[in-house]
């Protein structure tokens, strides 16, 4: 009788890979491959955001069970899942995250300087912008659900 992982391989291997050519690499089969919600513990991305990286084409599972629709992550694909959290714990946009992946490493460093950049020019406006609704919260009823 063949193991999880070995009917998960099976499965893989039956999945038409050239329809699919982004959800499987050639070492698919020869790295640890892990369930949605292993993978999100591992990386510090939760399963939703996970579907919504993987809908985007940023984080595309490694496969996916062609009978279930499980979506199999790959241990080589931690890396790429830390940073693109840590890229969106600074607010990065999905088409700059998506344009520093495919970048060389002096031209990501300047894409993340850029952002940078962009957030502290725009910093005074948010803390103007934060003033004025505290100036308001003095009124709380506005903030209070009436029946």
């Amino acid at each position: 009788m063949l193991g999880l992982r070995d009917q998960v391989a099976q499965r893989l291997l039956n999945f038409d890979i050239s329809t699919n050519p982004s959800r499987a690499g050639p070492d698919l089969l020869d790295s640890e491959l892990m369930r949605i919600g292993v993978f999100a513990q591992r990386s510090g991305l939760t399963s939703s955001a996970l579907r919504f990286y993987a809908d985007s084409g940023l984080l595309p599972p490694a496969g996916v069970d062609p009978a279930t629709g499980c979506r199999y992550y790959s241990a080589a694909q931690v890396a790429r899942a830390a940073m693109l959290r840590r890229l969106r714990g600074i607010a990065m946009p999905l088409a700059v995250v998506e344009a520093g992946f495919g970048a060389e490493p002096d031209e990501a460093s300047g894409l993340l300087d850029e952002h940078v950049s962009k957030i502290v020019a725009e910093a005074p406006t948010a803390q103007q912008k934060a003033a004025a609704i505290k100036s308001v919260l003095g009124n709380v009823w506005l903030f209070r659900s009436r029946p």
